[in-house]
């Protein structure tokens, strides 16, 4: 039935079919469906031809692999405006996926900010060995195959996260990441706020520049200490009073008192003078 459907499509739709989706046709009558399902991706991506996508999703089934299966048929929603002309095809390919998946649901402490993304990977842990699934999302929910999975996630100002999950077909699971900041302890309660700090002048930065970061509305509190790679950087910091403490090699300690809300905070070193 959907062979059928997907062969309606490619008379259908808009666009006359490109001529790479002969290619992916070749490859399909040797039933290599993974290698049918990556051709038709890269397709999809020279043509931008909608049905490209939706012989992919068909392939990766026919593989199996229902969470690329899963992904891929998610792009063809994000792209095409429009899915009237392909309603009943994506019907059967998104019920398959359902029946074969379980859902996997993120959530983020702090939470993500509205236009905040996180990149994550995605790898099947036992059996053949399959391609990592990748990209970025402002909310991550996922559908995957059922068993185990390892699952990192790089979210901006914070370190890597990573964790690995079992999943069970027509379940839902769901958990809670703790992210910890690159300039303070994980797991913090209290709302962040992310701090742009401004360094100068550049050849300070030539073998590094060392930041100490102190509370001074807790004074029994760790320092934090971190190495500035570039010029411009962000730290996501607890509100409150912050004293900043800059040293790098031939230049004198520069300090500066700020209010972590956002605002960025610029701080000048001078070079230091020889004994």
């Amino acid at each position: 039935m959907i062979a059928a459907l997907l062969a309606a499509l490619l008379v259908s739709a808009e666009q006359p079919p490109p001529p790479c989706l002969d290619a992916v046709r070749e490859i399909q009558r040797t039933d290599r469906h993974a290698d049918a399902a990556i051709a038709a991706e890269r397709c999809w991506r020279i043509s931008r031809h909608p049905p490209a996508l939706l012989i992919a999703c068909q392939e990766w089934l026919n593989q199996g692999h229902h969470a690329h299966a899963a992904f891929t048929l998610d792009r063809f929603g994000e792209f095409i405006e429009s899915e009237a002309w392909a309603r009943d095809t994506v019907a059967v390919l998104r019920n398959q996926i359902l029946r074969n998946t379980g859902e996997v649901r993120v959530t983020f402490t702090p939470p993500l900010r509205p236009d905040e993304h996180v990149h994550f990977k995605l790898e099947r842990l036992g059996g053949p060995p399959r391609t990592p699934l990748t990209g970025s999302a402002p909310n991550l929910v996922f559908r995957l195959d059922g068993g185990r999975w390892r699952m990192t996630l790089d979210r901006e100002g914070y370190a890597t996260s990573g964790q690995e999950i079992a999943v069970t077909a027509r379940s839902t699971v769901s958990f809670a990441v703790d992210s910890a900041p690159l300039a303070g302890p994980s797991a913090l309660s209290l709302p962040l706020t992310a701090t742009r700090i401004d360094l100068g002048p550049a050849r300070a930065l030539r073998h590094g520049v060392t930041l100490q970061l102190r509370n001074t509305d807790d004074p029994a509190a760790r320092p934090l200490e971190l190495t500035a790679p570039d010029p411009t950087l962000a730290v996501y910091l607890p509100p409150g009073r912050w004293q900043l403490q800059a040293s790098a090699r031939g230049y004198t300690t520069a300090m500066a008192t700020f209010t972590a809300s956002g605002s960025p905070v610029e701080l000048r070193l001078h070079r230091g003078r020889k004994p």
